[in-house]
């Protein structure tokens, strides 16, 4: 997806001038593509899963 390109982009370009900390985590996301069409986007994929706002719980997550 094209727009969602523009963000990674974008993170390159900060890298290149030394933001953010190499040790720092970074999140890109990528939404450009069927979320303007909400009933395919939730017959493509399943329920998203409801995550508490921690660090800690998105990793558990990740690691199932």
């Amino acid at each position: 997806e094209p727009a969602g390109a523009a963000a990674f982009a974008g993170l390159t370009a900060a890298r290149a001038e030394g933001w953010p900390d190499p040790e720092s985590p970074v999140l890109v996301l990528n939404t450009g593509s069927g979320l303007k069409d909400i009933k395919a986007a939730g017959q493509a994929v399943r329920q998203a899963p409801i995550v508490e706002p921690r660090l800690e719980a998105v990793k558990r997550l990740l690691v199932k």
